[in-house]
């Protein structure tokens, strides 16, 4: 009967044991848990900072380049009046050559538009991909600090 308390005693404290190490095992991996947490919430307010940079940086050139286009249009605009004086002052002597002139002035007005418009589609398609990268770099990280979270639970 003694042999029997003696070995539940020592099956108790076997048991404790275990428990307390199991414990242990369980405030370490909660520790790593929060810290991983800190590190994807870290990652993901960078991320966040760089696409709101990145939208601001486009928001910029997209504001410049309108800028640029509106005192090119001004620009364009102020030639067109004195371009249509002279024309009319000319018309009279030649009218061929003034009709040519319109249209060599036509065709580069369309040509600069066609630039801006061209210009705005690669600035836009250089976001997107920047963009694009930045989520795929977040989805990485995120699913590399899951992996080792999992693991480390495991």
């Amino acid at each position: 009967m003694r042999l029997d308390a003696t070995k539940e005693k020592e099956r108790l404290k076997l048991s404790e044991e275990h428990r307390l190490d199991l414990q242990n095992h369980l405030v370490e991996n909660a520790a790593r848990l929060r810290e991983d947490n800190l590190m994807h919430q870290d990652v993901q307010a960078r991320l966040a900072q760089d696409n709101e940079r990145l939208r601001h940086e486009l928001q910029e050139a997209r504001a410049l380049l309108a800028r640029k286009e509106q005192e090119h249009l001004v620009r364009l605009d102020e030639v067109a009046k004195a371009h249509q004086l002279r024309t009319d002052a000319l018309s009279q002597l030649n009218h061929d050559t003034i009709t040519q002139a319109n249209s060599t002035h036509h065709a580069r007005l369309e040509l600069l538009q066609k630039e801006h418009k061209t210009k705005l589609d690669d600035m836009a398609k250089e976001y997107a991909e920047k963009l694009e990268n930045v989520t795929r770099e977040k989805d990485t990280k995120l699913e590399t600090l899951t992996k080792e979270s999992n693991s480390a639970v495991d």
